[in-house]
């Protein structure tokens, strides 16, 4: 990681072009920036209330580390890494409030545009709302089973068809992802460089493909004479919302690697290509 070879962004430009998106917690700020914490300051999933009070703790720890002198030379590398100048911020304090900024999960994902490698991840990003897209508009057409609409077989054979068609999609672009792009980011970069990875993980190798098997269950046991089409519209909406869920997290934690990834960096992830996927990555 580190300048990703083109020429360092300008702080003082890219804030006034940049749109806001929401700042996250300072424990995520700290995993993001890989900056050490001590045991006592790892927060615990499932105590969301104690997480809250400790925020302020964990920020004032963030802040503190960040100004200390003994740490400039890390500030300007967590900025570079960023592909951020650190000459084009004002002072530390503009230093550390740019880093807090452009290290948010959203930043790159919303304004990707801005960077000079927008091109790496233009083509998967727009995949990523095409699925958004597709998703929505059968998980709706599948709310109408349960109103008086006439033609219901019609309409639930449409919802399938639509549905196999995008799981057979999905399939090959998670491929792409477990295959190439994820797997060339854990053999080449730092260890823990990629946030939250053992949940992405996760969430491809278990999660959406659980409820991708409860639907087309729903499917093969529900082909004729369907009394309620309540249980498969609630499959939809959670597959819906999994999928967000997923797309999202994937975007907040991968596009800003990808970006800012040196030339020899880049050369080398593109050698993880399949011919079939290094035109469209």
């Amino acid at each position: 990681m580190g300048n990703s070879g083109s020429e360092l962004l300008n702080w003082q430009e890219v804030k006034v072009k940049a749109k806001q998106v929401s700042p996250c917690d300072a424990h995520e700020s700290l995993i993001r920036l890989n900056i050490p914490m001590r045991d006592s300051q790892h927060t615990n999933d499932e105590n969301k209330e104690e997480n809250k009070q400790n925020n302020d703790i964990l920020q004032e720890y963030l802040m503190d580390y960040l100004s200390l002198p003994s740490n400039e030379e890390t500030l300007n590398r967590l900025l570079q890494s960023n592909d951020i100048d650190p000459k084009s911020c004002s002072d530390n304090k503009d230093k550390i409030q740019c880093l807090s900024i452009v290290s948010s999960p959203d930043f790159w994902r919303t304004n990707y545009t801005l960077h000079p490698n927008s091109s790496r991840v233009r083509n998967w990003l727009w995949i990523h709302q095409r699925y958004r897209d597709q998703v929505e508009e059968f998980v709706k057409k599948s709310a109408t089973l349960d109103t008086n609409i006439n033609n219901k077989q019609a309409v639930l054979d449409d919802v399938k068809s639509s549905f196999e068609k995008f799981t057979n999609k999905l399939e090959k672009h998670t491929e792409f992802e477990e295959t190439m792009l994820l797997k060339f980011m854990i053999e080449n970069l730092p260890k823990n460089v990629i946030p939250h990875y053992d949940q992405l993980h996760s969430q491809h190798d278990k999660n959406i493909p659980e409820i991708t098997k409860k639907i087309n269950e729903f499917f093969q046991n529900n082909t004729n004479n369907i009394q309620d089409y309540k249980p498969l519209i609630g499959l939809l909406k959670e597959y819906l919302n999994d999928l967000l869920e997923h797309l999202k997290l994937e975007e907040q934690c991968l596009v800003g690697i990808w970006l800012n990834l040196t030339p020899d960096l880049y050369k080398t992830y593109r050698s993880y290509l399949s011919w079939k996927y290094a035109p469209m990555y």
